[in-house]
């Protein structure tokens, strides 16, 4: 008995649900949310679980959650690029996307001023020859045909270059139109230049993932031999992640290091500073938190610092002048609680933070 379940793709045969989230991506210009996904598949196919039928999809097809098996309700259930790649009628999208990158990365390298590159849906459409008619009234009565098509491929460009976090710093989006939106490029999008085509895209799309994957091997078990261990006498067992935990304090590995081998790279972070904090209440007697106490710890509210940096007077009053100690510490937390520097907008709350150990280490 054929397997209703399965369709023919680009690449071959393929579970339903596969094709399932990129006709929903194009249908609604968004990923589709779990309940959406578990709606069409029962209705339409008879999947009566939708979680066992996306637990059972090839891993290079769907990155997987860090926290927990199954999907929310509210989840959004995305596909890979080589998810995308699998699925018919997605090749006209993915060719679209390479044009981008390549167009981008020269956008980067062609840009002579000292400030954030930023490069718009608008003035891509443009240079690709897409007629977005962006002076018009936001009116769909009176897109023509050829509007209409071009702003639906527009905001599927969008959707799948987010899913790329290597190349841009800071996505935006208009909330109307949502074929208007812009991309604030890192020095990652070189990566991109002289992309020859869709083949050597989905490459490295595999190994981003492959690297994610491997961030969250065993070889991070929280129940293997705590790290501060490693290095003395010359282990040769010693995995990549013990070799890096050697550069930190170990206030700082005791306060993380069961969250970094867990892969939860983020609350890794947080825990380290956390830890900060509270050395610094325990050595000031100060019971204020955040950027109140590291002002009142280093004399940047009274003048008179608790704890001090250098003998020397003219240090001091530097460090209180420029604030160092104070910005250094409110910028990071910052950073963490907002979740700046794991990018890809939520993602990382349904998919874990998208840094490994060597980059959770750097920063």
């Amino acid at each position: 008995m054929e397997n209703r379940h399965v369709i023919e793709g680009e690449s071959g045969r393929l579970s339903v649900a596969v094709q399932v989230l990129y006709d929903q991506l194009r249908e609604r210009g968004a990923w589709p949310t779990f309940t959406q996904v578990d709606r069409v598949l029962d209705r339409q196919y008879g999947i009566e679980d939708a979680q066992a039928e996306l637990a059972a999809l090839p891993a290079e097809y769907l990155p997987r959650s860090w926290s927990r098996a199954i999907f929310s309700d509210t989840d959004e259930v995305r596909l890979t690029l080589r998810g995308v790649a699998a699925c018919s009628n997605s090749q006209d999208d993915l060719q679209l996307l390479v044009s981008f990158l390549r167009w981008a990365a020269e956008r980067e390298r062609a840009d002579e001023s000292d400030g954030q590159v930023v490069v718009s849906s608008v003035e891509f459409a443009t240079r690709a020859g897409l007629p977005l008619d962006a002076d018009a009234q936001d009116d769909d009565r009176s897109e023509s045909p050829e509007v209409a098509e071009a702003r639906a491929r527009v905001i599927r460009l969008g959707v799948l270059a987010q899913a790329l976090p290597t190349f841009w710093n800071s996505a935006g989006r208009a909330s109307q139109q949502r074929w208007r939106w812009t991309f604030n490029l890192s020095r990652g999008v070189r990566q991109f230049r002289g992309l020859a085509d869709v083949d050597e895209l989905l490459e490295r799309d595999r190994e981003f993932w492959q690297e994610i994957h491997e961030a969250r091997s065993p070889a991070l078990d929280a129940s293997a031999e705590p790290v501060h261990t490693v290095g003395n006498g010359g282990q040769d067992d010693a995995t990549p992640l013990d070799v890096l935990v050697t550069i930190l304090r170990p206030e700082i590995i005791d306060a993380s290091v069961k969250q970094l081998r867990s892969g939860h790279f983020d609350d890794a972070i947080f825990a380290a500073f956390r830890r900060i904090e509270h050395e610094v209440q325990q050595r000031t007697g100060l019971n204020s938190i955040g950027d109140r106490l590291i002002g009142e710890a280093f004399g940047k509210n009274s003048g008179k610092p608790r704890i001090s940096i250098s003998d020397r007077q003219r240090d001091a009053d530097r460090l209180i002048e420029s604030s160092v100690a104070l910005w250094a510490y409110t910028k990071a937390i910052g950073l963490i609680r907002t979740n700046l520097h794991c990018r890809v907008d939520r993602v990382a709350s349904a998919f874990g933070c998208w840094h490994t150990p060597v980059r959770c280490l750097t920063y």
